[in-house]
């Protein structure tokens, strides 16, 4: 399996998660764990925690959070609030920049001004921030 060799992805962050050793001790501001130059390691780019993690232990989790996401969306009962949902449960641990977040948001879009309860001409002024807060959206 080949991967970008920049472990930022050019500062995408689509693989990234956010640290679990900075999750555990509350950090306000958690580091990213990202590949290393051992393919066996991944590592949090805060130079002030440094936890690695093995890259088997990184891969169980994220194939396993991968497919909840592909669930949540392909839901014959995925709208709006459920998807919402999942962002928010999956947003805990996948650096905002993931791609499974980058999932979910692009349904959001397609849901947002076109499913029920949520016409455009139904969105609340609330409402229709966040469809313009959901950076995959084409504003309406």
């Amino acid at each position: 399996m080949f991967r970008c060799s920049d472990p930022r992805e050019l500062d995408t962050f689509g693989s990234g998660l956010k640290c679990t050793s900075c999750l555990r001790r509350s950090e306000a501001s958690p580091g990213t764990l990202l590949t290393t130059d051992d393919v066996d390691t991944w590592q949090c780019d805060l130079e002030s925690c440094g936890a690695t993690v093995p890259a088997s232990t990184v891969q169980r989790l994220v194939f396993r959070l991968w497919e909840q996401v592909e669930a949540a969306v392909d839901s014959p009962e995925a709208g709006v609030k459920e998807l919402e949902a999942a962002l928010a449960k999956f947003s805990r641990v996948l650096h905002p920049g993931h791609a499974g977040l980058a999932r979910i948001k692009y349904s959001l879009c397609g849901l947002y001004g076109r499913s029920p309860g949520h016409e455009l001409f139904k969105l609340n002024e609330k409402q229709l921030h966040r469809s313009a807060e959901l950076p995959l959206c084409i504003a309406f």
